[in-house]
Order: structure tokens, then C-alpha cells, then sequence
């Protein structure tokens, strides 16, 4: 997978969009497997934590405790690891009906390591992140290193068409 520089700033931040996006025949049977998820309403959406069974990541005083990997899921974080060499354990699914959008916010928790990385799923949004802003689409991955979201607020529109969105979201927690 090879993937394109989209923003750098002189202060070590980057954000990458990889160059493919995931086929319909891997995306149509992942769509449906996360819309089996139990998902709770927090920030404007819902939100189902996934990834090594237990491990939590705390934000806005909250516990965030991973349940485990849905089958798709899990090949895709196996896959996500070896190609870009990070270490990703708590995936979080984000889901967004009409209407429902994320503001903007920093991820800079210190439990935080390395790069994360999000894959856009059904409807388009924008994905704003101060210094410009860019459309997600279907089956599009994009990947900022630990000082882009250090540094920029980003956030999320509300999906461009009538219909839900989802979001998968990798990050590394400290153990």
C-alpha cells in the first residue's frame, strides 16, 4: 500500500491518505459486520470500542474499554500493522446517523504512542483538521503521525448524504 502526503508543516506534523481504497468486496461484508455493533451515544455519535480484550483508553474522563476484535476488524488492524509498521491495539468504530457529526478536538492524551490511522465507511464527510479541509470517502485510509495530532484540531461533519457513516479509528494505547 503506498500513500500520499496530503499536509507537513515545518513542526514534524503529517497526514497521509493511502493511494487504493478497500474494495467493495472486503467493505460491503466489514460494513455489515459493524452494523451488528452495540454502539453508545457519546460526542454526537455512537461510539464501540474494539481491539486487545480490556485495555482502555481514558478521554474527557471517560473509560473506553476494548471488547475484543469482530473478525474483519481484526484482519484489518493484522494487516494495517505490517504494512505500516505501527503497533495498533484499540480501534475505536465511530457511527454517524444524518445529523450527527464529531467537533473538533485534539488527540493528545499521554497514553497515546505512534500514529493513528482512519478508514471512512458509507456516506462522505468532511474531515477538518484547522489547517485545510478534506472529503472522505468510501473505503478511503488516513493516517496522521503522533505530532499532527499532537498539534491540529480536527474534526468531522455531518455525513453528505442522507445515510450513516462509519469510521474505524486505530491508536496505540500505552499498556
Amino acid at each position: 500500500m503506498n500513500f500520499e502526503t496530503i499536509y507537513s508543516n515545518n513542526k514534524g506534523a503529517e497526514l497521509r491518505k493511502a493511494t487504493q481504497t478497500l474494495t467493495p468486496e472486503f467493505a460491503s461484508p466489514l460494513l455489515a459486520e459493524l452494523q451488528e455493533l452495540n454502539f453508545t451515544q457519546e460526542f454526537g455519535r455512537g461510539t464501540a470500542w474494539l481491539g486487545e480484550h480490556g485495555l482502555n483508553y481514558i478521554y474527557s474522563g471517560r473509560s473506553h474499554i476494548a471488547t475484543g476484535y469482530t473478525p474483519k476488524v481484526e484482519l484489518l488492524t493484522n494487516w494495517l500493522n505490517k504494512t505500516t509498521g505501527e503497533s495498533f491495539n484499540h480501534v475505536l468504530i465511530n457511527q454517524y446517523k444524518p445529523g450527527q457529526k464529531l467537533n473538533k478536538h485534539k488527540d493528545d492524551e499521554k497514553e497515546l504512542k505512534g500514529s493513528i490511522a482512519s478508514l471512512s465507511l458509507g456516506a462522505p464527510a468532511v474531515f477538518d483538521y484547522t489547517a485545510d479541509k478534506i472529503t472522505l470517502h468510501n473505503g478511503e485510509l488516513i493516517i496522521g503521525n503522533r505530532e499532527f495530532f499532537n498539534q491540529l484540531a480536527h474534526g468531522v461533519s455531518t455525513p453528505l448524504e442522507n445515510r450513516t457513516r462509519y469510521n474505524i479509528t486505530w491508536r496505540t494505547i500505552s499498556k
